[in-house]
């Protein structure tokens, strides 16, 4: 691994913890586990809103492609497309967000019952979570870098 792919799974490991596994530990501490697991119960969106995600992620995508790849001999169509670029790069990697707050959370809230109950029959919950949150933090990696070199830059004359 190079250093700048270790910088970047310990900046989203950092940043998973923030929004996802911060949040569990205050629910924890001030309410309670019964009431960390109903809020982690209702952490995960319903697969309708992923692939809403999804799409408006696929959509930013393929206007990058557009605005990146192709020629546009039209000055219109140079400002629709940075436009529609601009707009999609705010809405289309809320998928990221999601990501984040599910690959801090799971682990914490794992832990935080694996502290409190022990290891009771939690073996297949572990290896189940590692893989979860391996996938995650492979998708939040790939979507951040994507993220950050697909931001559109502002060209001074």
């Amino acid at each position: 691994m190079k250093r700048g792919e270790i910088v970047r799974v310990s900046r989203e490991i950092v940043i998973c913890f923030i929004v996802g596994g911060i949040p569990m530990i205050l629910i924890a501490l001030f309410s309670g586990s019964e009431a960390m697991l109903s809020a982690f119960s209702s952490l995960s969106p319903k697969d309708e809103v992923i692939w809403y995600f999804a799409l408006l992620f696929a959509i930013y995508s393929a206007i990058y492609f557009v605005d990146h790849y192709l020629l546009k001999t039209h000055q219109t169509v140079v400002r629709s497309t940075k436009s529609a670029r601009q707009f999609f790069y705010d809405v289309g990697f809320s998928l990221l967000g999601i990501f984040r707050g599910l690959t801090g959370a799971v682990p914490t809230a794992l832990a935080i019952l694996i502290v409190k109950n022990g290891l009771n029959g939690a073996t297949q919950s572990i290896l189940f979570s590692t893989i979860f949150v391996s996938t995650s933090l492979f998708a939040c990696c790939g979507l951040s870098y994507f993220q950050s070199r697909s931001k559109l830059r502002e060209k001074f004359p």
